[in-house]
């Protein structure tokens, strides 16, 4: 008997698949403890450093830490839409609502969530 390894692949996730093989720039793939989830970029609002982990906030489901650490989902999302504005936060420019460069420079998001801006990052923004 002769299994096809579409045959094992959920029909949400062969949907994903194949949506990533088209625009791959679009997909992520994030390792976690049961395997690898495949998520569409534009479903990311954050992305909040925790020392060697991370913690992912979505728009659609609950936040999730993994074990990597910043900097690698800043080089596997594209840079057009994703920002790194503090040592500690990753952002998609989608969710961003407002951006207050006074005393204290942060960003609102469509969340309702508050981001502090590092001096260093403020011109990430502008670009």
């Amino acid at each position: 008997m002769e299994i096809k390894i579409t045959d094992m692949i959920p029909a949400t996730a062969s949907k994903y698949i194949i949506a990533e093989r088209e625009h791959p720039a679009s997909y992520i793939r994030i390792p976690y403890n049961r395997g690898v989830l495949l998520i569409p970029a534009e479903q990311i609002v954050r992305i909040e450093a925790l020392s060697n982990y991370s913690k992912i906030y979505f728009t659609k489901r609950h936040p999730m830490t993994v074990a990597k650490v910043l900097q690698w989902f800043q080089l596997q999302l594209p840079t057009t839409m994703f920002s790194r504005v503090h040592r500690s936060h990753l952002v998609n420019r989608k969710f961003i609502e407002q951006i207050t460069l006074a005393k204290q420079n942060t960003l609102l998001l469509s969340t309702g969530e508050t981001i502090v801006i590092s001096r260093r990052k403020r011109g990430v923004l502008n670009a």
